[in-house]
């Protein structure tokens, strides 16, 4: 396992993979201009004193812990009388005044003067590029964290023969990011490298990836030059994005709000609306892999939905044990959708049974994974047979599905504090990442126990 350790605080939220040969080989450099500057950073301003706490959507499932658990039984010795130097005190959070985006702001004028100590032909940039540089073997993964008052995207470079991986470049959020998904284009460009973040603002926010030292989104949807009337965008926080396998520039979002919505990502615009599936918090909205305009929705009250982009009006729905986490299509079954729940259990819906209307007899398997919520799973693209899931309980349990129902095969504690999300790498089919409090990964091809199951090899022992 290969991990980066961050703070005891941070959360990673949200994870997803670049496809290889989609970044550029070495990425732009962007010179943000002082007018981009001073409203990024009157942005990032208005974000913290509008701040009230840490989202109560991002503790519903535990992201950033529960911070009320203090035992505050233990009597503490009073030292103020001879504190002379504020000892007790020397920890505390700096007040707003003390943030670094009031130093940002301070700091803005000296911009304008030239470094007298500077020398442009001094400079040897050799190294920089060789950093900044991507290799057609290297693996490139989106995160999306926060840190206190500090929410980033970064991007991950993974070096699978090395199994080393470091933070290529990140950039500064103004506020929660909640989900993030890759896409291929953004308004007004057709072939890219962006990244998709739900915010807890309700915007979706459209990153270039290919370009560092960016200080503002490409686009946010609806776009601000979209039709009045067909620009209505989410009212609460955005939980869940997925870009069609088929039509990638097509973006499903689920909300706080209630709704499903579905976006073209490449016009900016708004395409559909689905207000009534669910009654409570949307979790999950999942496109299938291979049938284009059908799509897997499951949310807080209980239920999962299967809809239809080409009949809005037909959705069938089914219900679920508990609220759910997360869903996904099988790809080793494809007319089944899984869909894990927070009492810890995973269960497989046919699909065909549940459109025609049997939904007492559309379950096919009921599996008690975990003893606390499980947030994450994935199939191994390698080997669909096996499934992996991620909780709360800090572990990654690995089950056989080839009889057609899960078999436990191992467990493994990730050492990434409680799990939140898991992506699997689609081309390197044993690799898979977990996000908690850092991230982390697994070539499960190099553990024993998985690669005897499942007859694994990893790719860089075949070299």
């Amino acid at each position: 396992v290969c991990g980066l350790a961050m703070g005891d605080t941070t959360a990673v939220t949200a994870l997803a993979w670049i496809p290889r040969g989609k970044a550029l080989a070495t990425p732009k450099r962007n010179v943000p201009s002082k007018e981009e500057l001073a409203h990024v950073i009157s942005d990032l301003q208005q974000g913290i004193d509008n701040a009230d706490g840490i989202p109560n959507t991002a503790t519903q499932s535990g992201l950033l812990g529960d911070s009320s658990g203090e035992d505050d039984s233990m009597e503490q010795p009073d030292h103020e009388d001879d504190d002379e130097f504020n000892m007790a005190g020397y920890d505390r959070e700096p007040g707003i005044e003390d943030t670094m985006f009031h130093t940002l702001a301070a700091d803005l004028p000296l911009t304008e003067q030239d470094d007298p100590y500077a020398d442009p032909d001094a400079v040897d940039d050799s190294e920089e590029e060789e950093y900044i540089g991507i290799t057609p073997d290297d693996l490139l993964l989106i995160a999306t964290s926060c840190e206190e008052d500090l929410c980033s995207l970064e991007v991950y470079l993974f070096e699978l023969e090395h199994a080393n991986m470091y933070v290529h470049h990140d950039i500064m959020l103004s506020g929660y990011p909640l989900c993030v998904d890759w896409l291929p284009c953004a308004t007004g460009v057709e072939s890219g490298n962006f990244a998709a973040v739900g915010m807890y603002s309700s915007a979706i926010e459209i990153w270039d990836l290919d370009t560092l030292d960016v200080i503002s989104p490409v686009a946010t949807l609806p776009s601000k030059s979209s039709n009045k009337n067909s620009k209505r965008g989410h009212t609460s926080a955005v939980l869940a994005l997925h870009s069609c396998p088929a039509k990638p520039s097509v973006l499903a979002s689920g909300s706080a709000d209630h709704t499903v919505r579905l976006w073209d990502a490449a016009q900016g615009s708004l395409a559909q609306t689905y207000d009534s599936t669910h009654s409570s918090k949307v979790q999950c909205v999942k496109w299938h892999p291979t049938e284009v305009a059908v799509l897997l929705t499951a949310a807080f009250d209980q239920t999962a939905c299967i809809a239809d982009a080409r009949t809005p009006e037909r959705v069938a729905k089914f219900q679920l044990p508990a609220d759910a986490e997360f869903a996904a299509w099988s790809t080793a079954r494809p007319w089944e959708a899984l869909v894990s729940s927070e009492d810890g259990v995973v269960t497989a819906f046919d699909v065909r049974k549940v459109a025609t209307g049997e939904t007492e007899k559309a379950r096919s398997w009921h599996l008690k994974a975990h003893d606390k919520a499980v947030t994450c799973f994935c199939e191994l693209p390698a080997e669909p047979g096996c499934f992996m899931t991620g909780s709360l309980d800090k572990t990654v349990k690995v089950w056989d599905t080839r009889s057609g129902y899960p078999v436990h095969v191992h467990t493994k504690n990730m050492q990434c504090g409680a799990l939140f999300t898991c992506c699997a790498n689609g081309d390197e089919g044993t690799v898979v990442t977990f996000g908690g409090q850092q991230v982390a990964v697994w070539n499960v091809a190099d553990d024993d126990a998985c690669g005897v199951a499942f007859g694994l090899r990893s790719a860089v022992s075949e070299q």
